[in-house]
């Protein structure tokens, strides 16, 4: 699997100068019972780090083995978070000359801040992933033939299956909300399992549960590739492509790799376009659109599914007549915080469209934040999301 190492073993030589400064002032103040709390809990974060470094080192790649060491690092970065605010808060007692009242007080607050950030954290893990939000929007086009008006679109995206280890509930949950929208078509835009088609099966049954009035299309994002699943042969990686194209063409999805479909309404006509993954370094751009559709600026009303929305800066808006452009891939870095009707998430520092409803003059992107996680098991104010999007003719 691919590990950072640079930054985390930066990470750990931060973390443990933190944990000698905490030391020394526990034994500054003689709080003995501090003093063995912490120095446990370090050597248990030191023992978190030794099996992490183990597992990514280990030549099996299995599922279990990749959520196991997802949730360690969750484990491990939680405490160190909550040590970090508290600590910020703390920088106070640096001030000279307040008196032990107001130092006590400090004190006390860094304490109730670390720990708010450590039932934070734990909250982001355990409930936040299980609770989707529906977002509903409006799209009005000119070039949308009347025929189609109301036309009712439901996009999900990233569900990344793996990181259920085959609990099947909240799956189930949100295949019954997105059936129960009435959807006339259900559009996926990438990212079905984390590492290999074995993630999807214990999901079949429920998957094929999907149903809209045109049928359900999708795509494949980064990791439905086995891009992700180093020690493989090319010949185990195309075995496993196609059983991961079997897998969605077989739950009756329209899985569209570089192909349309056209959708009538009468004599009107919508194209829904689906490209494989635009990858971005060390990944390959494995979709075209050209191969897609040939003809992207004639006429048609045309709504593109591709996973990256990088896509859109660099080859859709304002070169293209394409009109709606769908895509997932951020998860909104999977942290995203949301005050008076405005939302911040670092995904920005990487996408300049990471999340929502986007324009360039007559033309749409929307960027789904998906179900699922990958790396970090835990969505912190990135709530999963399900999209309705209601096409309106003007």
């Amino acid at each position: 699997m691919r590990f950072f190492w640079m930054p985390f073993v930066a990470i750990i030589i931060i973390n443990i100068i933190i944990d000698i400064f905490i030391y020394r002032h526990f034994r500054k103040q003689r709080k003995k019972a501090a003093l063995v709390a912490h120095t446990a809990l370090s050597v248990a974060m030191i023992g978190i780090i030794v099996a992490t470094v183990a597992i990514a080192l280990c030549a099996g790649a299995s599922n279990a083995v990749f959520v196991t060491l997802m949730w360690l690092l969750f484990c491990y970065f939680s405490i160190y978070i909550a040590k970090y605010v508290g600590l910020i808060v703390g920088v106070f007692l640096l001030i000279p000359k307040l008196s032990s009242r107001t130092r006590r007080f400090v004190a006390r607050c860094g304490t109730v801040a670390a720990y708010a950030t450590l039932f934070l954290m734990i909250w982001s893990a355990a409930v936040t992933p299980y609770t989707y939000r529906i977002n509903r929007i409006e799209l009005a086009s000119p070039r949308l033939p009347k025929e189609f008006n109301g036309y009712k679109i439901v996009q999900f995206s990233d569900t990344h299956l793996g990181t259920y280890c085959g609990r099947t509930a909240f799956v189930r949950q949100c295949v019954d909300a997105i059936n129960a929208l009435s959807p006339d078509a259900i559009c996926f835009t990438g990212d079905l399992v984390s590492r290999h088609s074995s993630e999807a099966h214990p999901y079949r049954d429920i998957l094929k549960k999907l149903h809209a009035k045109d049928g359900v299309f999708a795509v494949l994002g980064n990791h439905d590739y086995d891009d992700y699943m180093p020690g493989i042969t090319e010949a185990e990686r195309d075995a496993d492509r196609k059983a991961l194209r079997d897998f969605e063409n077989g739950v009756g999805w329209k899985l569209l790799c570089d192909e349309h479909v056209i959708i009538s309404r009468d004599s009107a006509r919508i194209a829904i376009i689906g490209t494989e993954n635009y990858g971005e370094p060390p990944f390959p751009k494995y979709g075209s659109l050209e191969r897609a559709y040939p003809n992207a600026n004639d006429s048609v009303y045309k709504i593109l599914l591709q996973h990256n929305p990088q896509s859109w800066r660099d080859e859709i808006a304002g070169k293209t007549s394409i009109d709606l452009m769908l895509a997932g891939h951020t998860h909104a870095m999977q942290f995203l915080i949301s005050f008076f009707g405005h939302s911040w998430s670092p995904a920005k520092w990487k996408y300049a469209e990471w999340g929502g409803l986007y324009h360039e003059k007559n033309q749409a992107l929307y960027v789904n934040i998906g179900l699922g996680m990958v790396g970090f098991p835990a969505r912190i104010g990135a709530t999963p999301e399900i999209t309705v999007i209601t096409l309106r003719s003007e």
